[in-house]
């Protein structure tokens, strides 16, 4: 009897970490898909950093 009880429990465990992982790997592959648009949106703002710091330091210089 006991050994069907932890057989069940198994099963079910086993179950909900493979929808667990599913989920997971789902939601990952979400996030990567969203990573070149998300570093694309912000690749205009570090440029503008960039060009902003440079043309500071350059006035440090000449200065």
């Amino acid at each position: 009897m006991m050994h069907i009880i932890v057989l069940f429990y198994w099963n079910e465990t086993k179950m909900g970490i493979d929808c667990l992982s599913r989920v997971v790997i789902c939601h990952f592959h979400k996030f990567i898909g969203h990573l070149p648009g998300v570093i694309g949106h912000y690749r205009k703002d570090i440029g503008h950093l960039l060009r902003v710091i440079g043309h500071f330091t350059r006035n440090i210089v000449v200065s």
